[in-house]
């Protein structure tokens, strides 16, 4: 199966017949109209090129992820205003899922796939923003961890040189 051989891949159109061809309902449109000739321009286009500057503001750098902006962003979860901009975004996220499982016979229902491709981002995005936050206002406890080697020879070499004072 394929093609014969020194056949090229060319789109073939109808042949006019001067008759009207009708696609859609009620609507007649000519050959002409269906299929407009390529636009041709006789001017022969500049070969210079030409550059354009343009100012833009510099960004302001970063601050580092510190403690104390650490602890900053742990606080918002218990801030009144963080929490309804998050039952916001929870509400945002059930409103695309709901859109997005529309029943057929709904008039709602979705145009072409570019609407569900939009509506699968929407809900990836939000579900994507929300384990970020999650992650940056969790705040870390740390587990305790068995001393190394040598840090444990160096606690007892201090004890040893250590004097008790009083007591027992």
């Amino acid at each position: 199966m394929g093609r014969p051989k020194g056949s090229k891949n060319k789109a073939k159109l109808p042949v006019s017949t001067g008759e009207p061809i009708t696609f859609g309902p009620g609507v007649l449109t000519t050959y002409s109209e269906q299929y407009p000739a390529p636009s041709v321009s006789l001017v022969k286009p500049d070969p210079t090129i030409k550059y354009q500057i343009v100012e833009v503001d510099k960004p302001r750098p970063t601050q580092g992820w510190d403690k104390e902006n650490r602890e900053n962003v742990v606080v918002l979860k218990e801030h009144p205003g963080f929490i309804y901009l998050l039952n916001k975004l929870a509400y945002q996220t059930a409103l695309l899922k709901a859109t997005l499982e529309l029943p057929a016979t709904n008039q709602g229902r979705h145009k072409d796939m570019r609407d569900v491709e939009f509506l699968q981002s929407g809900i990836y995005w939000t579900k994507w923003l929300k384990n970020q936050i999650d992650a940056a206002t969790q705040r870390v406890r740390s587990v305790p961890q068995p001393a190394l080697d040598e840090e444990e020879r160096a606690f007892k070499e201090l004890q040893a040189t250590l004097n008790k004072v009083g007591g027992d």
